[in-house]
């Protein structure tokens, strides 16, 4: 993919000018020109993205290839349930009004803030972006992303639905959210009269308590669920779903930070990653350990896209370890059989796995 040209008067990395500053910019300063020029796509997901020092910007400016926000409904704010956070909006100054037609970002309640929306930190940041990063490339009519070395590669923005209500009221408000990416062409979508799968600069994804059932129930679709590997129904496929994940601990059991994992545990990873490749889907596991021994072994074992809180430590691992292409750490074996196992100690995973 040839990368988008650079602006010589300007050559400095944009979004490390924005990232610079120490705070989520203003609007009329969410780009920069050459935005992430010499920053290389990975194959890593910034879990609970707002967490992170400047939301969307740091995980950009890391590479990341998925960015999750953690949401939940407005009604999770102003719930009499949530005394804190209602405490908190009446004696804060100035006031925002709380919209009915938006997504709270934040992992739990008590992180619940009026300002802190989906369209704030994320949708609109977003589509400033592609506007700008399109108008920088002559506004071509395949449309490029936010990649400047890969400007086709999409970003995964997935939405992690909090709860149940929040993910079934809340698709219809995502869909809502979605208008101006969509009607500009920047989102991935499934064309259901022709079945075909149409890419965009931004592919959505709706995880965590995100209704699968509502998430099919549009004429194209424009979410794309990430199932999960104790629930994976045979209708979850690439025309509604994009990965499929869950929780490492619960598909191996216990396990050692440490000492990495067992030959047992090595095999059922593979075993559930090949299931999810085969029918054209992502694995990938949250609940890891952010160290070089587990990434590999997750890697080596089928795992595409990594998990990742530390976003500097796990971009460094990924971008130093480049075998395959953009952004893989490690090679996947696909050629190692179960037989060869009792081999696996000393070689694949250079002394990671323990009996």
């Amino acid at each position: 993919m040839t990368p988008l040209p650079h602006n010589q008067s300007n050559s400095e990395c944009g979004i490390r000018k924005i990232i610079a500053t120490g705070a989520t910019p203003a609007p009329n300063a969410y780009w920069q020109p050459n935005f992430t020029t010499s920053i290389t796509p990975i194959n890593c997901w910034s879990h609970n993205d707002e967490h992170q020092q400047i939301p969307l910007y740091t995980a950009l400016a890391a590479g990341c290839i998925a960015i999750e926000a953690d949401c939940f409904i407005p009604s999770y704010y102003s719930s009499s349930r949530f005394l804190g956070s209602l405490f908190s909006y009446f004696t804060s100054s100035p006031k925002i009004a709380i919209s009915e037609n938006d997504l709270l970002v934040g992992h739990a309640t008590s992180e619940l803030n009026p300002a802190k929306t989906l369209s704030n930190l994320y949708l609109d940041p977003l589509l400033e972006i592609l506007i700008q990063q399109n108008k920088a490339a002559g506004n071509p009519e395949k449309k490029v992303g936010v990649w400047n070395e890969n400007p086709h590669l999409s970003l995964h923005l997935t939405i992690d639905y909090k709860s149940v209500s929040s993910g079934h009221d809340g698709i219809s408000i995502l869909y809502t959210l979605l208008e101006p990416l969509r009607t500009a062409g920047f989102l991935t979508y499934y064309n259901s009269t022709t079945e075909k799968l149409i890419p965009g600069p931004i592919t959505i994804v709706g995880t965590g308590d995100a209704d699968f059932e509502l998430i099919c129930d549009y004429e194209n679709i424009y979410i794309f669920k990430d199932a999960r590997f104790l629930n994976f129904l045979p209708s979850q496929n690439p025309s509604n779903s994009l990965y499929v994940s869950g929780n490492i601990s619960k598909s191996i059991g216990r396990f050692s930070k440490f000492k990495g994992s067992t030959k047992e545990q090595v095999k059922i990873i593979r075993n559930e990653c090949r299931e999810v490749r085969e029918r054209g889907l992502i694995p990938r596991y949250w609940g890891t350990p952010d160290n070089e021994e587990w990434w590999r072994i997750l890697v080596e074992s089928g795992v595409e896209v990594l998990n990742c809180d530390d976003l500097d430590r796990g971009g460094e691992w990924l971008r130093g370890c480049i075998i395959n292409g953009v952004g893989v750490g490690a090679s996947w074996k696909d050629d190692i059989k179960e037989s060869d196992l009792e081999g696996w100690e000393g070689g694949l995973f250079g002394g990671c796995i323990v009996s």
